[in-house]
């Protein structure tokens, strides 16, 4: 089954540096916005901008508080939240933390009504972010069972399984609609991130999870649709490095979109320990026919210790990555990969362990 690797954080994890995260792997985040009828978490704005500029979907959600009116909590969320085409969804967080003492059944009515009204509001159908014991047992009322819009809104579950593997799934609550995120951890560990996050996947492709969103692909986006591109001034001093991080785009995508980087008779630097250039001897016969060479595979650059890996059905970089908490980056640099997005199934990587 083909997953998407993404996070959703609030004001506990800060200083959050979004580009590293990015270069990870992590296609998208949602984020904490608001909860109840007063708070909102003083690091939504700047994650909000953070994430989108750089092209890691975002998404935001509530946190519902049984005590409080639903159409004031409702008010709140939508003057916080100011969503653009392209975002995720707007996301109802339903636990009992902070709501022992709510009965099912005002739980029940007053998810129903910011449901409803966010939805009017937004044209998204919002997703219902729970645990699956409690969408069993406190979104249920005694002799009518589960409220009639329990198939309408996607899942998103928060289950935590002691031996996860490849092949685990979370227990899917019965009557519900089928999840569609998977929050699997509150543990994981991510670049960018200074202390444990939560881990989610999306179910589906990337391209599902950019069809799920109304967005198009970061590598069509950042396409040019007319004659007219960004262009940059090499200085003194730039390097591929620093004219990346100045424009938040990957060294292999400015790569890929400058391949004149690399020109006959131009002389490059190579690293302390690079070996010696492969020669080929002179032939001892004359030919009259000329000799093609093949051309060179490309070097990695990466060296040090790394793990192999077996490419399997389902599979790309981006997820691998976050699987070796390691980045995309690094694996085709060790690799010496012509491109990124296209590894195949039984190919053997190597994976960079430190």
């Amino acid at each position: 089954m083909k997953y998407v690797p993404g996070i959703d954080v609030s004001g506990w994890e800060p200083n959050i540096d979004w580009q590293a995260v990015r270069n990870s792997g992590i296609k998208f985040a949602f984020l904490k916005a608001t909860e109840g009828i007063y708070f909102t978490d003083k690091t939504f704005a700047q994650y909000w901008a953070g994430t989108k500029s750089v092209g890691i979907l975002r998404g935001a959600y509530h946190y519902l508080r049984g005590e409080f009116d639903a159409n004031q909590q409702v008010d709140l969320f939508l003057k916080t939240v100011h969503f653009e085409p392209g975002d995720l969804p707007p996301v109802l967080d339903i636990e009992n933390i902070n709501n022992e003492k709510i009965s099912n059944q005002e739980m029940i009515a007053k998810a129903e009504i910011w449901l409803k009204k966010v939805e009017a509001a937004t044209g998204r159908k919002p997703i219902i972010y729970s645990g699956p014991f409690f969408l069993r047992d406190r979104m249920s009322r005694p002799g009518y069972g589960l409220p009639p819009w329990s198939k309408t809104y996607p899942i998103w579950l928060a289950n935590y399984l002691i031996n996860m593997t490849e092949n685990s799934l979370p227990i899917q609550p019965a009557g519900w609609q089928d999840w569609i995120l998977w929050q699997y951890s509150d543990k994981g560990s991510v670049p960018g991130i200074h202390s444990g996050v939560d881990m989610n996947y999306f179910r589906g492709s990337e391209a599902d999870l950019y069809a799920f969103a109304g967005a198009r692909p970061v590598e069509v986006i950042s396409t040019p649709t007319t004659t007219t591109v960004t262009a940059h001034s090499v200085q003194a001093g730039d390097t591929v490095e620093s004219i990346a991080k100045q424009y938040r785009v990957e060294v292999t995508e400015l790569l890929k979109a400058n391949p004149q980087l690399l020109q006959a008779g131009m002389s490059l630097k190579l690293p302390a320990g690079a070996a010696a250039p492969v020669t080929t001897p002179p032939a001892t016969t004359p030919v009259t026919a000329p000799i093609t060479t093949p051309p060179q595979q490309t070097v990695p650059t990466t060296t040090g210790p790394y793990t192999n890996y077996t490419v399997k059905s389902g599979d790309n970089l981006s997820v691998i990555a976050a699987r070796y908490k390691t980045t995309v980056d690094k694996i085709v640099a060790m690799n010496g990969l012509p491109n990124a997005n296209i590894i195949s199934v039984g190919q053997v990587l190597k994976i960079p362990t430190a």
